[in-house]
This record gives C-alpha cells, sequence and structure tokens, in this order.
C-alpha cells in the first residue's frame, strides 16, 4: 500500500534538479508486497509516462487503495489497454488494472539518506533480473494451471479408474 507524500518544495526541488525530470510525484511505501526490492518506508519517484513494458513498477489505484506491483503482462485493446500487475512477494496471479487507473511508473527511490535510480547503476540490473524473473515466474504459473487441468487430471483420473477396475 502507498501513502501520498507530502509536497515539501525543497526536496521535490532537489530531486528535480537531479533527475531533470520536470513532473514526478513523491509516495511514501508501506507494506511487504514488493519485498525485496521494496521495503517499508520508502520513498517512490513517480513518472507519468506512456510507455510502459513489462517488468516496470507501476503505481495505480484499486479499491481504493494506491498500489505499487510490477507489471506482468499487458492486454491491448483496439483503443485502450489493460495490465496484469502483481508485487514480487505475492503469491496470486496478478490484478487487471485498466489503463485510466495507473499514476505513474517508478523512476527511483529513496531509502533512508541514499537514493537510488532505476536507469542505471546497480538497482538497474537488478530491477532488469528481477523483472525477468518474475514475468517468467508468471507465465509459467499460467502454463501450469492449464496443463494441470489439460493433461494431468485426465491422466490421473485414468490411473485411478484403471486401478479400481483392477481391484474389483
Amino acid at each position: 500500500m502507498i501513502t501520498e507524500v507530502l509536497d515539501n518544495s525543497l526536496i521535490v526541488k532537489r530531486l528535480k534538479d537531479e533527475y531533470q525530470f520536470e513532473d514526478f510525484d513523491l509516495y511514501l511505501f508501506k507494506g511487504k508486497s514488493m519485498s525485496p526490492f521494496l521495503k517499508d518506508e520508502d520513498v517512490l519517484l513517480v513518472k507519468k509516462d506512456d510507455k510502459l513494458r513489462p517488468g516496470d513498477i507501476i503505481i495505480y489505484s484499486y479499491n481504493q487503495q494506491m498500489i505499487a506491483h510490477r507489471l506482468v503482462y499487458i492486454i491491448k485493446k483496439k483503443d485502450r489497454s489493460s495490465f496484469i500487475a502483481r508485487g514480487d512477494n505475492s503469491s496470486t496471479y496478478g490484478e487487471l488494472v485498466h489503463e485510466q487507473n495507473i499514476r505513474g511508473k517508478l523512476i527511483g527511490f529513496i531509502r533512508g539518506k541514499s537514493k537510488y535510480r532505476l536507469d542505471r547503476g546497480f538497482y538497474f540490473f537488478i530491477n532488469f533480473a528481477l523483472s525477468n524473473f518474475f514475468i517468467f515466474r508468471y507465465h509459467m504459473n499460467i502454463r501450469w494451471k492449464r496443463a494441470k487441468e489439460k493433461y494431468l487430471k485426465p491422466f490421473v483420473r485414468l490411473c485411478l479408474r484403471n486401478v479400481l477396475l483392477k481391484k474389483i
């Protein structure tokens, strides 16, 4: 869950100078859904971006709450897009997020007195590695669920039926 940070103009001015972005918002991250990448009390730097890709961490509103999760799948329609997002530390398949609910994409964060950017350096590499891992895991979970329904359950039924018929 996220709570919006009050606009402290001195902090915002310094961050705008450093990141060279004109328009971004600050959010305070609470919770464990994005652990280990994001931790409790991290301050998120969020920029509105139309070019979202799987692996990006997006901030969106869902059931009257602001949430930060990783984008794992994009559903494109003719005139609009929807997204599947899930937390790195979540066991669910993800939530459907509509385009109008997205507030922006994470461009960096502040943990304690340290600032981290996601477009270069060590955290770029970590974000890239985690993104690919969680996207792969999401797709494998979906495929396993389909494979289980299509192949495993009929196979188990057939085996049980053969075992029961031989015992009788």
